[in-house]
């Protein structure tokens, strides 16, 4: 059994357009279109989808806390998200002039890590979504680091081996000059 709605709803470009959501009852398969006629299929209901994008955090997630934990067992003291900083760093090492990005892998599109994949569906949104993301990344970066301050992102899929993280940190936080990725 098909049951088919619309709902209105803002589109990338800025337009409000009509989304044609037709649910197979009793699946949480729904093929949604739009009034440009592309169609695709999400394989959870859009109760289910708002729900799991809800819990995707920019702060606090748990790669985070995980390199927050380490960092901070290691004696290190830091300050969180301080938005003075271009693209508001993880965290802040004021007295040694350092930050610390913790990118994950698919929203910052980590080259050549198995979790940086593109999705099958919708590719031109994520593709410009992702590549606005990295570009956004360097700028910030760049300016950063323009102001004087030493810059370490820690990739997601890299807390795999924690005993490297802690070198890598250990090494960038009591060296002046050392700047660098981990990966």
């Amino acid at each position: 059994m098909y049951v088919e709605n619309k709902k209105q709803s803002m589109n990338f470009n800025g337009q409000m357009d009509y989304i044609a959501l037709t649910t197979v009852i009793g699946t949480d398969i729904v093929f949604v279109s739009n009034s440009n006629g592309r169609s695709y299929t999400d394989t959870l209901s859009p109760s289910k989808r708002s729900k799991r994008m809800s819990l995707i955090r920019c702060k606090g997630s748990v790669p985070e806390r995980k390199l927050r934990s380490l960092i901070h067992s290691m004696g290190f003291r830091y300050r969180l998200h301080v938005r003075k900083l271009p693209g508001t760093p993880d965290m802040v090492f004021p007295s040694r002039n350092s930050v610390i990005f913790m990118h994950g892998c698919f929203w910052h599109m980590h080259e050549g890590c198995n979790l940086a994949r593109l999705p099958k569906s919708r590719v031109e949104f994520w593709t410009k979504k992702l590549n606005d993301n990295r570009a956004r990344d360097i700028r910030n970066i760049e300016r950063i680091e323009s102001l004087g301050w030493r810059v370490l992102v820690v990739w997601e899929c890299e807390l795999s081996d924690l005993k490297r993280v802690s070198k890598v940190v250990c090494k960038f936080l009591n060296t002046k000059g050392y700047n660098n990725e981990v990966g």
